[in-house]
């Protein structure tokens, strides 16, 4: 698994509630700009540790906030999570 993990919202409101979420469970998160080669979604990211991904993934799946992963590092994987 890659050091950090971009996560990509539709939109700006889902960004900053997955943001809330993330930092009112303890986890470290950046918000930074959406990666320039991914086109389509809210112009803003966030940014967490390949270490913190499964616990991202349940609190943003209990929250029902609908999201993409991409890992950047090495090989680029691309995938919906809700």
């Amino acid at each position: 698994m890659s050091d950090r993990v971009i996560l990509l919202f539709k939109t700006t409101q889902a960004t900053l509630q997955a943001e809330e979420t993330l930092l009112e469970n303890g986890l470290s998160v950046d918000v930074i700009p959406r990666p320039e080669d991914l086109r389509g979604l809210c112009g803003i990211a966030l940014e967490v540790s390949g270490d913190q991904l499964q616990q991202t993934r349940a609190l943003l799946q209990a929250g029902e906030i609908s999201f993409y992963v991409y890992e950047p590092a090495g090989s680029v994987t691309w995938r919906r999570e809700s």
